[in-house]
Parts: structure tokens; sequence; C-alpha cells
């Protein structure tokens, strides 16, 4: 009996093994702004997708999301690496477009040290929408935040930004929005499909399973003779 389990165990792991699917970076292929930018061409708005200032670069498509943030990947701040928008600007709607749609999911966000920023919340067509506060450490180069969104299907997605222009002890700050750098990855349905590899070795498994079951079927009979 130990042996059967055991075959419809390793089973359910290869399946399980099988379903989860490793992200891959999907990068949108144009952004605008609503609160505009601080001046053509620095700091326009597709700076925060153009991997300008990030010490990590990927390929869309190709890099996996976790192995892009294990890397430890910074965005270093420098005239024309991040989007600033006008001045005297509180908050900003910006439109991701990705050509196409697609399945997102997760969301790697770089603080540009020059801003302030509190909220970005998410949203698209037919989706109920998500929101993450974001910390704003001030720091340079700026690391990673990672937010998982769970699931969306789409071609646009609208992020809008808050908490812009706060007032900040140690000056220097710009009077609008502004980030570093936004790196999108896949996203998982919640019951995930397994891949044609994984339903051959559950099959495999099972039928291990019953190989056991059919070889022990001779010696009950006798027993119970």
């Amino acid at each position: 009996m130990k042996s059967v389990l055991g075959a419809a165990s390793l089973a359910a792991a290869i399946l399980a093994a099988g379903s989860a699917q490793a992200a891959k970076i999907i990068a949108p292929v144009s952004v605008t702004a609503s609160a505009g930018t601080a001046g053509a061409p620095l700091w326009v708005p597709s700076r925060m997708i153009d991997q300008t200032g990030l010490s990590v670069t990927y390929i869309p498509g190709v890099t996996e999301f976790e192995d892009f943030i294990a890397a430890d990947p910074t965005h270093a701040y420098a005239p024309g690496t991040p989007w600033l928008s006008s001045g005297n600007t509180t908050s900003a709607f910006l439109t991701f477009d990705f050509g196409q749609v697609v399945r997102l999911g997760k969301l790697a966000y770089f603080d540009d040290p020059r801003t302030t920023a509190s909220t970005l919340r998410l949203s698209a067509a037919g989706w109920t929408g998500a929101a993450f506060d974001v910390l704003d450490p001030d720091t340079h180069p700026a690391r990673a935040q990672v937010f998982d969104f769970g699931f969306v299907e789409t071609r646009y997605l609208t992020i809008e930004i808050t908490g812009c222009n706060r007032p900040a002890t140690g000056g220097g700050r710009w009077t609008g929005c502004g980030i570093g750098e936004l790196v999108f990855a896949e996203g998982s349905p919640t019951a995930a499909v397994p891949e044609p590899a994984a339903w051959a070795m559950m099959i495999l498994g099972f039928g291990a399973a019953g190989a056991v079951i059919r070889r022990r079927r001779p010696g009950a009979a006798a027993r119970m003779a």
C-alpha cells in the first residue's frame, strides 16, 4: 500500500511542479503620462521602461522575472534615466501599451530619489485593479520594490501614482511626479493548466501505482483461499 501511495504522491508532485510556470518579463511598447514631462528629451515617459539606468538589464519574453530580481538590480539617477512629470503636480496617470493582449501579474518599481510618491493604483478594462503603498527612501541608487497583483489579461494597463510633490526636509525635490523604472512580468491564473509534459509524467506515475496493485492481487487471492 505504501508503494501505491508513494507512486500517486510522486505523480501529484510532478503535476504540481509542471503546472507552475516561471514568470517572464514583459515590456510595454509605449507609455503616456497625463501629467506630461519636465522636458524632452531627458525626462520623457519612455525613460521609465527603456532600462536606462538599470544595473541589470533583461530581454523581454526571455529573462525570468525571479532571476532578474535575484540579481539585485538597482536604478541609478542621472539626467535622462527617470521620467519626471511637469512641475507642481501631485498625481499622474500612466497608460502602458503592450502592443497586444498579455497576461500580467508582477511589477518591480524603482523609486526616483528627487520626487515623492505614496501609492500606485493599477487598473485595466474589466479588472477590479490593485493598489500598493510604495516606500520613498530617497536612496541612490534605488532598489526594486516588488508587487504581485495576481493576474490580469489586457493590452493596456493604467497606473495612477499619487503622493507627488510632498514637502521634504532635505530639499532638492522636484515639484512633480517621477519614476526611475518599471519592470512587468507575467501573471498566472489561480488554476494553472498543466503542461503536456506534466500530464505525461502524471500518467506514468499512476501507471506505476496500477502496476503495484496488479502485482499485489495474486497474493491477496491466495491468502483468501
